[in-house]
């Protein structure tokens, strides 16, 4: 319930040091941690649409709240988060949820590999050689 008052209150796009500077009375009476913003300035994160996601990490496992949802109060599902990092939606990931969150933010972003998939094809098959002479 505490984290609950914390992201409730959390702006898109607004980071934990940010929102304690704007409300400091969201963390009075906290029966759980208080985190340092020295510290910890993003344990708290709401995404915002208008901008790009921050780097999706495998802690997910374990913490989703430096990615709350941007209108929504909970933080991102597998799914948004395997969208964010370019997996299509039928990409079936096994395990349990924090696996799950492992494998995503552990993973090459589907677009990125492919990026680098055709580079190093041209770079073997010979084609970037060609062009430099």
């Amino acid at each position: 319930m505490d984290d609950m008052k914390i992201i409730r209150e959390l702006k898109q796009g607004e980071n934990y040091k940010r929102l304690i500077e704007r409300a400091p009375w969201v963390i009075r009476d906290r029966r759980m941690k208080t985190y340092k913003t020295s510290n910890f300035p993003d344990k708290f994160f709401r995404l915002n649409w208008k901008y790009p996601s921050r780097t999706i990490v495998a802690h997910l496992s374990k913490d989703g709240n430096s990615f709350i949802h941007p209108k929504q109060n909970r933080s991102l599902t597998v799914r948004e988060a395997a969208r964010i990092q370019s997996f299509p939606d039928d990409f079936i990931f096994t395990g349990s949820r924090g696996s799950q969150f492992i494998k995503v933010g552990n993973a090459v972003s589907p677009l990125l590999a492919r990026v680098f998939a055709g580079y190093f094809k041209k770079l073997i098959c010979g084609d970037l050689n060609e062009k430099r002479s």
